[in-house]
């Protein structure tokens, strides 16, 4: 159990004159963290993402955790090429360590095209109309086209939500993204639409009688 508990990078127990001794090395406390070349997001950010995941103490679990984090908040804005490295200074004497973290943010990941498959009953028009994944167009040209997987996902219940108000009990939707030159990608919503059911009569039934 106390491997198990990220606290500590070691534990050994050892029976020596009919006792236990139990010997444990503890991870390094984190007393620092430090930030590069980070742009997009202020290091007040991220010391929030490394307070809200309780990122205190060294361990592998722990920086996987907090890179993870950092990934999925900068691709909410788009930017789906993150690269983090970091350095670490410890101190033996207190057991602490300071962490560096370098961040190279890439460019935002742009989306070319929106394409929907299967949609026979309802227009292409009116699915793109309820989602808010967008491109940018003559007529749209406002419209913020950042690839975010996370807005894409919620889009594709959209649709599922959409279909079923209109009958599509059984509607299914998948999405597939294809990655094309210029740091951009075409969006597949591919939709099958199974059987469309229809209320044929309501019953009224008086329990008191």
């Amino acid at each position: 159990a106390l491997n198990e508990s990220n606290l500590f990078s070691d534990v050994r127990i050892n029976f020596i004159n009919n006792s236990y001794i139990i010997t444990v090395i503890e991870y390094p406390n984190i007393s620092k963290l430090s930030f590069k070349n980070n742009e997009r997001l202020k290091d007040e950010d991220l010391e929030l993402i490394a307070s809200e995941i309780n990122f205190t103490n060294y361990n592998s679990k722990s920086i996987n955790t907090f890179l993870n984090e950092i990934q999925k908040v900068y691709s909410s804005f788009g930017y789906n090429n993150i690269n983090v490295e970091y350095s670490k200074k410890i101190y033996e004497d207190t057991n602490t360590i300071d962490l560096t973290f370098d961040i190279s943010e890439g460019e935002i990941t742009k989306i070319n095209s929106i394409i929907i498959r299967g949609n026979d009953s309802i227009l292409v028009e009116e699915i793109k109309e309820i989602i808010l994944t967008k491109t940018k167009s003559i007529r749209n040209i406002f419209a913020n086209n950042n690839y975010k997987p996370a807005v894409v996902n919620r889009d594709k219940y959209t649709i599922i939500n959409y279909y079923k108000d209109n009958g599509f009990i059984d509607v299914e939707v998948e999405t597939t993204i294809e990655y094309i030159k210029s740091n951009s990608v075409n969006v597949y919503f591919n939709i099958n639409e199974g059987n469309i059911y229809k209320l044929s009569n309501i019953n009224f039934i008086d329990e008191k009688n």
